[in-house]
């Protein structure tokens, strides 16, 4: 399946905003602060929504710019080639989830998720 840009709602800036805020702008993928985007953990074209609980910060963009100034990973980038090559083995976009929820890539989940629960968070 091809990728496609879908317009954003018109309250994009500010959920990006409540989701940085959320997550202290530490990127779901590499685990290090300061992501300047928000990604969507399951997306749009796969059924998942522009609701909170489906947003998270990650670093750069689909097409390879803005790394993480720390490791200089392109983790939005891998996040998206990860699901074109998912959607190419005829993937319905599940195998990769677990209980709806995208399971990261590498440890930057694991180390974003366990700040989470020490802060009180899910």
């Amino acid at each position: 399946m091809a990728w496609h840009r879908r317009p954003a709602p018109g309250n994009w800036a500010t959920l990006k905003a409540q989701v940085m805020v959320a997550h202290s702008g530490i990127c779901w993928v590499c685990g290090h602060g300061q992501a300047d985007q928000c990604d969507h953990i399951i997306n749009v074209a796969r059924g998942g929504t522009h609701d909170l609980d489906n947003l998270q910060p990650i670093h750069g963009t689909p097409f390879g710019t803005n790394p993480c100034p720390v490791c200089g990973r392109h983790c939005h980038q891998e996040k998206t080639k990860q699901e074109q090559a998912a959607g190419r083995a005829g993937s319905r976009g599940r195998a990769d989830t677990q209980a709806g929820r995208h399971t990261g890539i590498g440890t930057g989940q694991d180390r974003h998720k366990a700040g989470h629960l020490r802060q009180g968070r899910q």
